[in-house]
């Protein structure tokens, strides 16, 4: 049986951030919650991983209360997480 990813798109506003380096080249990284933008949980609690390669490229939209969609692939954790592949800054 094959492993297939599930992709997911989630939009909401960023109430936490937390920066983190990884471990063996000390490249710097982030995850970011998500919640509604009046508010409202979405479905629970989300939150996006921004790996090194992605960090350069979206580090502008990584803001306290800026309204974002991420796009990107489901973890297999328990808790609601993507590791996004893409993050646009949308109006709220």
């Amino acid at each position: 049986m094959q492993n297939k990813e599930k992709k997911i798109k989630i939009s909401g506003r960023i109430y936490g951030i937390y920066y983190t380096l990884t471990r063996q080249k000390k490249e710097k990284m982030a995850i970011i919650y998500l919640e509604h933008p009046d508010g409202l949980p979405i479905t629970g609690a989300y939150k996006a991983l921004i790996l090194p390669k992605n960090f350069k490229k979206f580090q502008k939209c990584i803001k306290l209360d800026t309204c974002v969609q991420a796009k990107g692939v489901k973890t297999s954790s328990a808790a609601e997480q993507i590791i996004a592949q893409d993050l646009l800054r949308v109006a709220s």
